[in-house]
């Protein structure tokens, strides 16, 4: 069996830090002011389907942020698989980088 533990627990704190796009969202979330007026029925009942669809991008765009600040947060504390019951070893093994950039 295997199981995930990490390196870093003590930055899984920072999954606190998801609520702060939803702070931000509802604090800046606007409230339209309605003033009857019969003339602009026909432009109320247009604004009421395009904002349908604006609603439907925020509620979107939350969760993609909310997503990448949970992601970081999981990448920052480095995951790893191991064994039950096997301690795992954080072993770095030797990498190397080559970059080769040819002007020919």
């Amino acid at each position: 069996m295997r199981g995930i533990s990490f390196l870093n627990p003590w930055l899984l704190f920072g999954l606190g830090a998801v609520a702060i796009p939803i702070i931000i969202h509802l604090i800046n979330r606007r409230r339209a002011f309605l003033y009857p007026f019969a003339a602009i029925e026909f432009l109320l009942r247009s604004q009421r389907r395009i904002a349908a669809r604006f609603h439907l991008k925020q509620i979107l765009l939350l969760l993609v942020r909310c997503a990448a600040v949970a992601a970081l947060c999981g990448a920052l504390a480095r995951p790893i698989l191991s064994r039950i019951g096997v301690t795992p070893v954080a072993t770095h093994e030797p990498t190397s980088l080559a970059l080769v950039v040819d002007n020919s």
